[in-house]
């Protein structure tokens, strides 16, 4: 209060003035407390707003770092659904890649068999080509056989028909040879 009363002398007041003084000092002391509280006021109403600024920009921070979080963890779980995803086509297509190598495997095996039944078959042919040879020799060879056969039966036959005659002729001779030797007194005679 003593710093309020030298400024105001030092602006021209009289002496005995003190009441004068004394008023205006309160006047100004009173001016500056209520400027003083005024100020600290509007400190407070400053530091409230601050406050309920940064109050309300932490909320709306909290809610957009949980709308973050959240769309953050949607994300994740959504990454997390697809790679599942992936993982299970990757495993079917590996199965369908294992059942493929099987199907060629198989494939393959069966392009062997095929080959090996065709040079069977090719021996089969060759074989039977060989079998018709000897059928066709075999019946080249029964038809000799037969014509042999007829050729003996025919030989047979004239040797029959030649034995038949001899034996006539032996007949007949018998008969001379007895007749002889009945007529000349059983006189042999014996014609050759």
């Amino acid at each position: 209060m003593d710093g309020w009363i030298y400024l105001l002398t030092a602006v021209g007041l009289t002496p005995g003035g003190s009441s004068t003084v004394h008023i205006y000092t309160q006047t100004v002391h009173s001016t500056t407390q209520l400027n003083t509280q005024n100020n600290r006021n509007n400190t407070q109403n400053n530091t409230i707003k601050y406050t309920e600024q940064q109050k309300k920009y932490t909320e709306q921070h909290k809610q957009y770092t949980e709308q973050h979080n959240t769309q953050n963890n949607t994300n994740s779980t959504q990454n997390n659904t697809n790679s599942t995803q992936n993982n299970t086509n990757d495993t079917q297509n590996n199965t369908k890649g294992t059942q493929n190598n099987t199907n060629n495997t198989n494939n393959i095996q069966n392009n062997t068999n095929n080959t090996e039944n065709n040079t069977n078959s090719t021996q089969n042919n060759t074989n039977n080509i060989q079998n018709n040879i000897n059928n066709t020799q075999n019946n080249t060879d029964s038809t000799q056989n037969n014509t042999n056969i007829t050729q003996n039966n025919t030989n047979s036959t004239q040797n029959n028909t030649n034995n038949t005659q001899n034996n006539t002729n032996n007949t007949q001779n018998n008969a001379i040879v007895v007749n002889s030797c009945y007529r000349q007194q059983c006189v042999l005679k014996i014609y050759i």
